[in-house]
């Protein structure tokens, strides 16, 4: 009896190839991809070489994305799958099989099938590990690895991880078949004619639902504002996109037939009327493909930015190798920048030539009529203000800008009203003259989630004296929000010709015996040249090697998971869409013998049927440009929170994703529509034409 259950199985798998095997190489596919990411979070050569630990870190996020991913769409896969074989399963039925026998052959084609998938992705994961490992170090600029390991943790986790997968999909599938009658069966192939009714509450929902998103996303003006409401934003549209299609659409298609003189036409009749159908009957589907293009587009579109801009972020934020924040003592026989030199000379760092400046800079909330007010601690909709003097802004930035009395110069990207004043605390306030670059001095490790960042230069730097020192004395419990005092502390900026390594390591070495600082880390501390010969109040050092040997580590591991997910977003788009063509060909093979026997040419039925066809496929892809428009303002702000001020490129990255990406959908339209227009014809050989 067990092999009349397995050859049933087998025969049943041969008969409906055309699903099973796309289904089987859908789940090797995520099973591989699974399997890559989480093997190279765990290897030990990516993990050594410089920035690896911190990509790694990265990578890990990638897992329970595609575990996810694959529970939900492997699911969905199959429920394409099932329905094919309801009306073979109702076949059986009326021939005698109890429930108890089709589950039994439910079960082995879906353990045949759950085997095939994972023996098939362990050779494409294993294969396509090393070839990511490649990729990833060819992204970051190092040498090759020519070993060979597989991860044998990952490889059982992954097996069972897809295990539990099918076995969640067999228990769906046993459920359909124990709560279904041989006549649901028999009459699968008909399910969704029944006429359909435009649901309006759904409608107003999916308008109310995605037109909250589009507004929160359009409302959002800063870094801190985006991270708060992201989620709760893709979430609500995600939602809407649903309602929408399920439907508004069918909704929409109602409203067109209620025109009596557009629609009793005999192109439009027959075309809104086959289109409310199979809105009715793909809503979901539909919207899934709207929902992972959208995916596609947005993690495309970042994670490029993101790649492109990192060095451009960089050179930014550290325009000179280093920043050290000294007090040289009032009896000091040498000048700062000799003492900088010789204390770098002295730690092994070739020094070139030395530029010494002030600034401060502090957390600050900033109001419409341009108050400014420093606080302590942390609030998202404040500002980093860094404050400077115009010659230091002038040296720095090779320019001869001039102010005139009780004038400041203003710079930032970020503030949206265009001030014509600031004042601060217990002093008079300052005509506003707005600068068209930021000062090129180091800001150092400055990415912090606000609301964004504001350069103040001041033609006289004793008024920023006496600014600081009034915010200072207006504090009743003595707290000091700024990073240094002005008349304190002299910044050097150098540059260097030693080695990344030997720069970061000097750099290590600063940051450990300041963490041993009894007063704390951020608490000044006392270097001194070899020999004690002069000695020096070190604030902060800075340095551009250590930076990047973590910054680019985040940035290319956020690029090559971009590379994983919009790849394994893609393959699930294209198995959604070919599967829809399927059965829409099996739908249509009927519905077209119909239109013949009433009379209708050949030409006519092809030229209906392809404007259905395209309009319900390449729906999707317009509502996800709709998706990706009003989403351009929240995006731009979390590039923000990377350090990317100036989020134009992230414009024309995104313009050029969706062409691209557009492109790339229409050549998947039109290789899973051959398919379409084959079983509508093959179904149609008996009649008198055929397309």
């Amino acid at each position: 009896m067990r092999n009349l259950y397995l050859k049933l199985s087998l025969q049943s798998m041969k008969k409906n190839r055309a699903m099973f095997v796309p289904y089987i190489l859908f789940g090797a596919v995520m099973f591989a991809l699974l399997y890559v990411v989480g093997a190279l979070a765990q290897d030990s050569y990516v993990a050594s070489i410089e920035g690896g630990s911190n990509l790694q870190e990265i990578l890990i996020l990638g897992n329970p994305i595609i575990a996810i991913s694959s529970v939900i769409f492997i699911a969905y896969i199959s429920s394409f799958v099932l329905k094919r074989q309801k009306k073979e399963f109702g076949l059986y039925r009326i021939l005698g099989m109890e429930r108890k026998h089709l589950v039994r052959v439910v079960i082995i084609e879906n353990v045949l099938a759950a085997i095939a998938s994972i023996l098939i992705g362990i050779v494409i994961g294993v294969s396509l590990e090393k070839v990511a490992q490649l990729s990833l170090l060819k992204i970051m600029n190092k040498e090759a690895d020519m070993g060979f390991e597989i991860s044998t943790i990952q490889l059982i986790s992954d097996i069972l991880i897809f295990s539990v997968v099918y076995c969640i999909i067999i228990l769906k599938n046993i459920k359909d078949i124990v709560f279904s009658s041989a006549l649901d069966y028999m009459n699968e192939s008909r399910t969704g004619e029944k006429r359909p009714k435009a649901n309006w509450v759904g409608a107003i929902l999916g308008l109310l639902f995605t037109g909250t998103g589009y507004v929160m996303s359009m409302k959002c003006e800063n870094s801190a504002g985006a991270l708060n409401i992201f989620f709760f934003a893709v979430i609500l549209v995600i939602i809407g996109t649903y309602f929408l299609f399920i439907s508004a659409s069918v909704g929409f298609l109602q409203i067109m037939k209620s025109n009596k003189k557009y629609y009793y036409k005999i192109n439009n009749f027959i075309s809104i009327s086959g289109m409310t159908y199979r809105m009715k009957r793909n809503g979901a589907g539909l919207a899934s493909i709207c929902i992972l293009s959208t995916m596609v587009l947005v993690i495309m579109s970042s994670a490029t930015t993101l790649y492109t801009s990192m060095y451009d972020v960089l050179d930014e934020q550290f325009p000179y190798d280093f920043s050290i924040a000294l007090q040289m003592p009032a009896d000091a026989t040498m000048s700062g920048d000799e003492f900088v030199t010789s204390y770098m000379e002295d730690n092994g760092i070739e020094v070139g030539d030395v530029k010494s400046y002030r600034t401060t800079d502090a957390l600050s909330l900033i109001n419409e009529n341009g108050y400014i007010d420093p606080i302590v601690g942390y609030d998202p909709n404040a500002y980093v203000v860094t404050i400077v003097s115009l010659d230091d802004y002038n040296m720095f930035n090779d320019s001869s800008i001039e102010l005139g009395d009780n004038q400041v110069g203003l710079y930032s990207l970020d503030i949206k009203e265009d001030l014509e004043q600031v004042s601060f605390t217990g002093d008079n306030a300052f005509e506003v003259v707005n600068l068209d670059s930021d000062s090129k001095m180091i800001k150092g490790d400055t990415l912090t989630v606000c609301s964004g960042y504001v350069t103040l230069v001041f033609e006289n730097p004793e008024d920023i004296v006496r600014v600081q020192n009034s915010i200072l004395a207006s504090r009743e419990d003595g707290s000091n929000p700024f990073s240094n005092n002005y008349d304190a502390c002299v910044f050097y900026a150098l540059d260097s010709s030693s080695e990344p390594k030997t720069q970061r390591d000097f750099s290590d070495r600063v940051f450990n015996s300041r963490m041993a600082n009894p007063e704390g880390y951020n608490a000044p501390c006392t270097i001194a040249l070899a020999g004690g010969s002069q000695s020096a109040l070190l604030f902060d050092i800075t340095s551009r090697a250590s930076f990047e040997f973590s910054y680019l580590g985040v940035f290319d591991g956020l690029f090559f998971l971009g590379i994983l997910l919009c790849t394994a977003f893609i393959v699930i788009t294209v198995l959604i869409m070919y599967f829809k063509q399927l059965l829409e060909g099996y739908e249509d093979a009927g519905n077209y013998l119909i239109m013949r026997k009433v009379g209708l040419d050949v030409k006519t039925i092809k030229k209906t049927v392809f404007t259905q066809i395209v309009t319900v496929f390449f729906l999707p892809l317009i509502v996800a440009g709709i998706h990706n428009a009003f989403a351009y303002p929240m995006i731009s702000n979390l590039l923000k929170t990377f350090g990317i001020s100036d989020t134009s490129k992230f414009f024309y990255v995104l313009v050029a994703s969706i062409v691209i990406f557009a492109i790339a959908y229409g050549i998947i339209f039109f290789f899973t529509g051959r398919k379409y227009y084959r079983i509508v014809r093959e179904s149609a050989e008996g009649s008198e034409a055929s397309l």
